[in-house]
């Protein structure tokens, strides 16, 4: 049995990922060091979950603040410029949960990333990605090109500490101006069922989003 649990290929995989070591992709060009400062909009709504209530029936969220700003917390636009570079130079996946289990009498297909998958039935389903593209710790240094920059934690067999590797450019939270946020209030319609795939359980709720194509944050960077 196999099958595509994800029914997006924006990206065809490579054969293998792309691999170099860390002194090969420094002799590629001239190495910068300095700050970007970066205006981000929204082309779509965006919303990230802050305070999260439930009642009468219905789901509440507010957006993600700190100290009382509204925030795209740094960790996630890491993950998407990380995400977005190992997709465009064929790196490996790091981005992605290995495993999503299959839950009984539930609708989504249970799959492992890189691993066959065996349902409580016994079935087995072929790895959803080719094992190459798992982040693997190599004696000779090798590495994809997003880990070159943003560094890795690995574990490798027989370490008793995982190894690290740091990263090259630090990422800040971007703020979201207060203008920039649409307080009314949305609902959220769902069907009365789970999702047929791993993920999110999306359920009726009321979501407080900002939206829109005009500036809504500012986020720096250091390479």
């Amino acid at each position: 049995m196999s099958h595509h649990p994800n029914p997006f290929d924006f990206v065809p995989f490579a054969q293998e990922p792309k691999l170099l070591r860390s002194d090969q992709f420094d002799r590629m060009g001239k190495k910068i060091s300095g700050y970007l400062e970066l205006t981000l909009t929204a082309l779509t709504p965006v919303h990230v979950v802050g305070a999260y209530q439930r009642g009468d029936g219905e789901s509440h969220s507010a957006m993600y603040r700190q100290d009382g700003v509204a925030m795209i917390p740094a960790a996630s636009i890491r993950g998407m410029l990380r995400a977005f570079i190992e997709a465009l130079t064929s790196g490996w996946v790091s981005q992605a949960t290995e495993t999503y289990p299959r839950q009984f009498r539930h609708r989504h297909l249970g799959f492992s990333l890189f691993e066959t998958y065996v349902d409580e039935k016994g079935r087995e389903t072929d790895p959803a990605v080719n094992p190459a593209f798992k982040p693997t710790h190599y004696p000779d240094g090798r590495m994809d090109l997003a880990t070159y920059l943003f560094g890795i934690v690995t574990e490798p067999e027989g370490e008793e500490q995982p190894l690290t590797r740091r990263s090259k450019i630090w990422v800040e939270d971007a703020e979201i101006p207060e203008e920039a946020l649409v307080t009314k209030t949305y609902w959220a319609p769902d069907i009365d069922a789970d999702a047929f795939m791993g993920g999110p359980q999306a359920k009726p709720s009321q979501l407080v989003v900002f939206s829109t194509t005009r500036d809504l944050a500012t986020t720096n960077e250091r390479s």
